[in-house]
């Protein structure tokens, strides 16, 4: 289970709300600008596969990329 004990604040007071390149915004979530324009230009940031409940009925789930998944992680990071 997810902890969802952040911190609030103002909008203005997010390390996102005054970015105005994209150079930063890499910086801030600790990538290259390059692997950041992979990460926004890419199809294939999920996987998906068919896995099976205890009762036998399938679903599909999909699996984050890495690349992605670390970017996601900073991002949670820096929420609170």
């Amino acid at each position: 289970m997810r902890n969802n004990n952040y911190t609030k604040y103002e909008l203005n007071q997010s390390p996102f709300y005054y970015l105005k390149s994209k150079a930063k915004l890499a910086k801030l979530l600790g990538i290259t600008k390059n692997k950041l324009k992979i990460i926004t230009k890419s199809d294939d940031l999920y996987t998906e596969r068919k896995i099976y409940g205890k009762n036998g009925n399938p679903r599909i789930v999909e699996k984050t990329r890495l690349d992605l998944k670390r970017v996601q992680k900073r991002l949670e990071e820096q929420r609170g």
